[in-house]
């Protein structure tokens, strides 16, 4: 999930604000915190980088 949300991060920083790519990029990020928040409780899990063994790769 963290690959995949950073992957996501990417996309945002690389396209225009609002376009259609930066839109999408951010309801995957989105759902992917509702997935995270639903499996640990805490939504901000895969906010930044993880440092410890409990990631969620």
């Amino acid at each position: 999930m963290r690959v995949c949300r950073d992957a996501m991060v990417r996309i945002r920083t690389a396209c225009p604000i609002n376009s259609p790519e930066y839109k999408a990029a951010y309801e995957v990020m989105r759902s992917i915190d509702d997935l995270v928040e639903v499996m640990t409780g805490r939504r901000e899990t895969l906010w930044g980088r993880s440092h410890g063994s409990d990631s969620l790769s």
